[in-house]
């Protein structure tokens, strides 16, 4: 599928697995009726909130789910698209409850519409850190080693550009543009080395 046809099924209220940055993901349009929905299809137990996907940069452009307010968010640049044309989306990693979390298509068992991009699953779980006490409450891909505003700031200006412009230049194949932009970026900031990996693929 394309990224036109999982747009139209997900304004039409219908489930989806997308991949993100970690781990292939169950999503749906952000409504209350269709959090059900998620539930339902994964079997998982009502005491563990989904995930809302959002395109507000406050969440960090890192592989971590923020807690803030007992409700978890994340920022993936590869949904932003999607994002823009749907709204926020309800996300849960797409795998039956208790069961491991799926990298590659063919380890995906719900029989639901996938878009296909194995090469953007770098196969760990987001790490999960509650913005209000600042807890991990899960150490995954990205570690934490001091509090959220410090890991945010990190991130400089120019490398929240890039990863602004990230996705046009790809699509528009600008490989001048997205180099020119990347060597202006600090070398040692994770996301901005992470999407020119996956471009550079």
């Amino acid at each position: 599928m394309n990224i036109q046809e999982i747009i139209k099924l997900l304004n039409q209220n219908l489930p989806v697995i997308l991949p993100t940055d970690t781990v292939y993901g169950l999503f749906i349009k952000k409504t209350a009726e269709n959090a059900e929905t998620l539930y339902q299809i994964k079997n998982r137990d009502y005491s563990k909130k989904l995930v809302i996907y959002t395109n507000d940069w406050q969440y960090v452009n890192a592989p971590v789910t923020i807690v803030k307010h007992k409700q978890g968010y994340r920022y993936v640049p590869f949904l932003s698209e999607i994002i823009s044309n749907v709204g926020e989306l309800w996300g849960t990693s797409a795998n039956i409850s208790n069961q491991y979390s799926v990298t590659q298509v063919s380890q995906i068992k719900l029989k639901l519409p996938v878009y296909e991009y194995d090469n953007l699953c770098l196969g760990y779980e987001s790490t999960v850190f509650n913005i209000d006490t600042n807890e991990i409450y899960r150490q995954g891909l990205y570690f934490i080693n001091t509090d959220f505003y410090t890991l945010y700031n990190q991130q400089s200006e120019i490398t929240k550009s890039f990863i602004r412009n990230y996705y046009s230049y790809k699509n528009n194949n600008d490989i001048n543009l997205l180099n020119n932009h990347r060597n202006l970026c600090p070398t040692d900031d994770y996301y901005t080395q992470y999407l020119i990996k996956q471009y550079l693929n």
